[in-house]
């Protein structure tokens, strides 16, 4: 990619199976809401099945370096391999835009990062719920962002020369971090804790800046680069702040109105859903208790879920196709459910800002109980169907 000016990039975002499909979407949600160049496709549906391919891989020093300290990629760069076999299937080459692999699987130094020399970019997601103070959406992107930037400006020689230099085999190696700390993006992050100490850190210094431009990047990614590390900086410093020091949090009561509309009164915001995503909203809203419900629970709530969708649809859609779609949903067949609840998530931080969502999101672990959290003296509704819907008598009625 260094042979040409690179004013634009494609980002194909991949998992492996074991990663947490709801938090690969919201990595995936994240980079996509900053505007500029660079460009975040996700692909949720590529599984491990899809690279059983063993076959030997060229590295580059940064692969090889890393390697050579005990990191464990997968045998033979299997994980590389993964990213490959990718590229194959969709039928782009080495050339066409960046793949970024989100594994749990990770080396045995516990390396979070690495890149060949084929655009392709292995993160290792583990671990990071060692750390309850951080939330782990903060340090994978950050890491996201930082190794593109470190893949994208290698030269055809190697790596772009900062300040470290390693030996590996009596022969030097050129990393792409400052090893000594300078405040730059680029300071070195080997490890989950380097990596904590860093998410603060929102500029590249001016001699990567320098460089990376010398390696005729546009000056329109770096710029989204740095909005992308600033946005997580912020949201890391507010994580991380004391109760005490927090922003008081804004509230809201929630109307629902003449069957169609979720209108949160407090933020003056409409909320904007497709009919599945709105029922299934709308469902945990009326139907759930705040303590929540098992995944296992929602596949009995089929009936529910489709008398509410059948109240606010729109759509033209036959019995058939709504009697398939609630099932997939409330199965979670081909994770539907994750998604539909990642995209209502999505929708949410969007429109109340990611600062107000966190009582108004159907939230928990799939495996134990969802549910979301604001009070059912909350939520008011106009509509008398909505309401004989309703398992809870503190929903009022609202007739102004």
């Amino acid at each position: 990619m260094t042979d040409r000016v690179i004013n634009s990039l494609k980002i194909h975002l991949i998992k492996t199976p074991e990663f947490n499909s709801e938090k690969y979407l919201d990595v995936c949600y994240f980079l996509q809401s900053f505007e500029g160049p660079m460009e975040f496709i996700e692909d949720v549906n590529f599984t491990e099945e899809q690279a059983q391919i063993k076959d030997s891989y060229t590295h580059n020093d940064s692969y090889e370096y890393y390697k050579k300290m005990g990191a464990n990629f997968g045998d033979d760069g299997s994980l590389f391999n993964f990213c490959a076999l990718y590229r194959q299937e969709n039928g782009f080459n080495n050339n066409d835009g960046i793949v970024v692999l989100l594994t749990n699987h990770r080396g045995s130094e516990n390396i979070p990062s690495i890149y060949d020399s084929h655009n392709n970019i292995v993160i290792a997601v583990a671990e990071w719920d060692k750390y309850p103070e951080v939330d782990d959406l903060n340090p994978i992107t950050h890491l996201i962002i930082k190794t593109i930037f470190q893949s994208i400006s290698n030269s055809p020689d190697g790596p772009i020369e900062i300040d470290t230099t390693h030996e590996v085999e009596g022969t030097r190696k050129t990393i792409t971090s400052h090893e000594v700390p300078t405040g730059c993006i680029n300071d070195l992050t080997e490890n989950h804790f380097r990596v904590l100490l860093k998410l603060n850190n929102t500029e590249f210094c001016d001699s990567c800046e320098s460089t990376m431009v010398a390696h005729k990047i546009n000056y329109r990614i770096l710029n989204q680069g740095e909005a992308i590390f600033e946005a997580i900086a912020k949201l890391n410093r507010r994580k991380s702040k004391s109760p005490r020091l927090r922003k008081k949090r804004e509230y809201s009561n929630i109307l629902l109105f003449n069957k169609r509309r979720i209108v949160f009164t407090g933020f003056n915001e409409d909320l904007h859903l497709p009919p599945i995503q709105k029922a299934l909203y709308v469902f945990f809203l009326i139907n759930c208790p705040t303590s929540g419900i098992t995944l296992s629970e929602l596949r009995g709530k089929v009936d529910s879920i489709r008398k509410i969708y059948e109240l606010l649809n729109t759509e033209d859609i036959t019995e058939k196709e709504l009697a398939i779609r609630i099932e997939k949903l409330a199965h979670n067949h081909n994770d539907s459910f994750v998604i539909n609840r990642s995209a209502i998530k999505r929708r949410l931080i969007n429109q109340l800002g990611r600062e107000r969502v966190e009582d108004y999101l159907i939230s928990g672990d799939p495996t134990m109980n969802l549910g979301v959290k604001i009070s059912k003296k909350s939520i008011r509704t106009n509509d008398k169907d909505i309401l004989a819907l309703s398992s809870f008598p503190e929903i009022q009625y609202y007739d102004r």
